[in-house]
């Protein structure tokens, strides 16, 4: 039936004359938005995911015609929380259409009562929001006759809107009786089609049970139909992520990698037009390490099909550093295999692949990447994703008033839908994490090398904690707080908004509590906003968890702990894997607390326990360097250089880090200090590294015994002022740092610090002559050059 249909819906499709106004020279964008299941009958829920992806494999024949792609359009949808109800609604749908660049939007509802299936559909003008009475369609019918009920909907559809797409030279669509049979991966059942929907749908959740109920369904739609080519295809991505994923998946195999290159190439053999099975066999070729073959196998994908997920494949295959190969090299291969540069996903890709630069060269030039960035928001400037991520590039050149200007008309344009942005500036504030404190020499690159304009992967916390309830305001606000830097003002009033909006939402008082206390507030004021919160607190973890950190901002553990283990133990006995991630990134805050109220063994056994978790290397590295900390204070040196040996290896991006490299070098000077205890220069690391962390007094007292070992040594006595410094005693840094450039004249950074020792006594004119001294000596040294001016 499946290739009927495709066959009947896309000779309807072409019969008709095609009326929608366009622009001359471009394509007319379309999306296809996930159909609303008015029944209710959770059973039938997978039929939205049927009648978008035929409608759009129909559709995507069409010259002229833009279809957003699915995968692009899911992301967008968990991302920026849009539930069935916004789908569905005139005033809302049109907003998420301009997020992805779409002239139109398409917009569909079905019921189903007994054996018997009515189905709407509807096409909306993202320009004007409007909807005609001739841009609409109905059809009903016997569920078991599916396939005829959605040829005769887009039969009808297409009849009554009358496309007029634009004239261009490009090639005509694939005639109707070419794409007939299997040879597109149709299939005439029905079931063995609902099987392959709902195994989607599991593998689009994840899960170890998921990835299992997906296996099953796609054996039944195999069993159903053998010929079934999509579902082979989708069969060997399963096999593929459960090989890839083996930490993770315990039913993983040594056989998955096997089955899925088996299941790969039966989807090649049976579908040879298709892209999928090229796609997926590159991928399980690359897991192989077969490069070359799986090239080859990309570069088929990528003549049948130019799709972002096909490009994007291509490119990691050609160039697998791809931030060790210039950006021009690449940005030359994508136009050599005919991707549209005029499409802002690929634009934004670019500005992507010249951003990366910052990785090896904190002062890399962003010209470029500011171009292709400015181009994709330009193309569509309602997408949160290219206006955050533009805005954080001038951010990061010291723009803030550019960056404004980018984000204020996204604020101010829908300043009742706040949720649609939060996410993004969260993604903006993990990028940034000193949003709105930058200075012009671009120090946050040096200091956080392992941040990237990755903005989507970003975002995909909230993609995780995504709820359909769009009341649910918990998950919706998390984000707010990441503007409070760089529009403060704005936020704080979208909370207060927000607890108008809807009065009976616990987590908008526990936000605004916790924006009180960021933003410097009266305490007292944001006691009273908590309290509010408390009063209507509900049984979900993520309240609980949010009075949690609130408590641990006012330094009270003990309460704190009451309600995150609440949320604990809510997490720990839901199996699915969206909670099981906030478990293990609450168990963090629990290792937190259980420091702040000076339980080390305790804090100890959590952080050994986030270390074996299957959270990403990052949040492993940062326990395992919390472990070194704790093991510092119990004098357990041996112990604390280990942890922070750990560290390094999960994160070693911090290698580039002067001050992470001092901190190694203190766990190990303190370390080797047990042998050598008279040692100067393992005296002088230990100290620095105590100077680093903010202990003061034991760094100095580390310092003053270095000094009497080797009191010619310039280096001791210029760490022993930073210690002066940082304990506002001027007079004592003053004599450090005077006899530091006595022992060494030439010592640039001494003559700076002297001067500031001299400012902070008040002797300003001294100050300067020493910074001038210090620029003289090193005209590269900013801070000297800041002073002065």
């Amino acid at each position: 039936m499946r290739a009927k249909w495709k066959s009947l819906l896309l000779g309807s499709l072409l019969s008709f004359s095609l009326l929608l106004p366009a622009a001359a020279q471009s394509r007319v964008s379309l999306v296809i938005l996930p159909f609303k299941n008015i029944s209710q009958n959770p059973a039938d829920d997978w039929l939205q995911e049927s009648f978008s992806e035929n409608l759009g494999m129909g559709l995507g024949h069409l010259p002229n015609l833009h279809l957003v792609e699915r995968a692009a359009l899911r992301r967008l949808l968990a991302e920026q929380q849009f539930s069935q109800t916004m789908l569905v609604d005139p005033e809302t749908a049109p907003k998420l259409g301009r997020m992805v660049g779409a002239r139109y939007v398409v917009l569909g509802n079905y019921q189903r009562l007994g054996r018997q299936l009515l189905i709407n559909v509807k096409v909306v003008d993202t320009e004007t929001g409007t909807v005609e009475s001739g841009q609409m369609a109905q059809v009903s019918g016997d569920f078991s006759q599916l396939f005829q009920l959605q040829e005769e909907l887009a039969g009808k559809l297409m009849h009554r809107l009358q496309l007029n797409l634009p004239q261009q030279n490009t090639a005509p669509a694939a005639p109707a009786e070419a794409l007939t049979g299997r040879a597109l991966s149709g299939t005439r059942s029905t079931e063995a089609h609902e099987y392959y929907i709902k195994a989607r749908l599991f593998r689009d959740q994840l899960g170890e049970k998921n990835i299992q109920k997906a296996i099953g369904l796609l054996n039944l739609a195999l069993s159903e139909d053998p010929g079934y080519a999509r579902a082979v295809a989708e069969l060997a991505g399963v096999y593929l992520d459960r090989a890839s994923g083996r930490e993770v998946y315990r039913s993983a195999s040594a056989d998955d990698l096997t089955q899925a290159e088996k299941f790969a190439r039966q989807a090649v053999a049976l579908a040879p037009e298709s892209a999928s099975g090229y796609s997926v066999l590159a991928r399980v070729l690359q897991a192989r390490s077969q490069s070359s073959e799986a090239l080859q196998a990309a570069e088929q994908a990528l003549t049948r099909e130019k799709t972002s997920e096909s490009i994007l494949t291509y490119l990691q295959l050609k160039y697998p550093s791809q931030s060790q190969v210039p950006a021009a090299e690449i940005e030359a291969e994508l136009r050599k295999i005919g991707a549209d540069l005029q499409d802002p996903q690929v634009l934004f890709r670019l500005g992507g692949l010249y951003f990366n630069a910052l990785h090896s060269n904190p002062q890399a030039d962003l010209r470029q990447a500011l171009s292709f960035y400015t181009q994709a928001h330009q193309k569509n400037p309602r997408n949160p994703y290219y206006a955050f991520t533009l805005s954080a590039v001038h951010m990061l050149q010291g723009r803030s008033d550019q960056a404004r200007q980018i984000l204020r008309p996204l604020l101010e344009a829908q300043p009742e839908h706040v949720f649609l942005l939060v996410s993004g500036a969260d993604a903006a504030s993990r990028l940034l994490p000193d949003l709105g404190q930058l200075d012009p020499d671009q120090r946050l690159m040096q200091r956080y090398p392992e941040y990237s304009l990755a903005y989507a992967q970003l975002a995909t916390l909230y993609q995780q904690q995504q709820k359909e309830n769009p009341d649910n305001l918990t998950l919706l606000l998390t984000g707010v707080p990441a503007l409070y830097k760089l529009l403060p003002e704005e936020s704080l009033a979208w909370l207060t908004q927000a607890t108008r909006l809807n009065p009976d939402a616990p987590e908008a008082y526990l936000q605004l509590a916790r924006l009180y206390l960021q933003q410097g507030k009266d305490p007292r004021a944001a006691d009273r906003w908590f309290q509010q919160g408390l009063a209507r607190l509900d049984a979900s973890p993520e309240t609980a968890y949010s009075a949690a950190l609130y408590l641990m901002a006012r330094q009270k553990p003990a309460e704190a702990e009451s309600y995150l283990q609440r949320a604990l133990q809510h997490w720990q006995t839901d199996a699915d894997p969206n909670a099981q991630l906030l478990y293990w990134l609450g168990l963090n805050r629990l290792a937190q607390l259980k420091r702040q109220q000076n339980q080390p063994e305790a804090a100890l056994k959590l952080y050994t326990q986030l270390t074996q978790s299957p959270l990403p290397p990052m949040q492993k590295g940062i326990a395992w360097q919390r472990m070194a900390e704790i093991y510092a204070t119990q004098n357990r040196f041996e112990a604390a250089f280990a942890a922070y040996e750990n560290h390094l290896r999960h994160v070693p991006a911090q290698l580039q880090s002067q001050q992470a490299r001092n901190i190694y070098g203190g766990y190990f000077a303190r370390k080797a200090l047990q042998k050598d205890p008279q040692n100067p220069q393992l005296l002088n690391d230990a100290g620095l590294a105590y100077l680093l962390q903010g202990e003061l007094a034991t760094a100095e007292q580390y310092l003053q015994q270095a000094v009497r070992l080797a009191p010619a040594n310039a280096v001791i006595h210029y760490n022993l002022g930073l210690v002066w410094l940082g304990r506002q005693n001027p007079a004592q840094a003053r004599a450090s740092f005077e006899q530091a450039v006595r022992l060494d004249p030439r010592y640039a950074k001494a003559w700076y610090n002297l001067g500031v020792a001299c400012d902070a006594a008040g002797q300003r004119v001294l100050a300067r002559q020493h910074w001038q001294q210090a620029l003289n000596l090193n005209p590269g040294l900013q801070a000297a050059r800041e002073a002065l001016q």
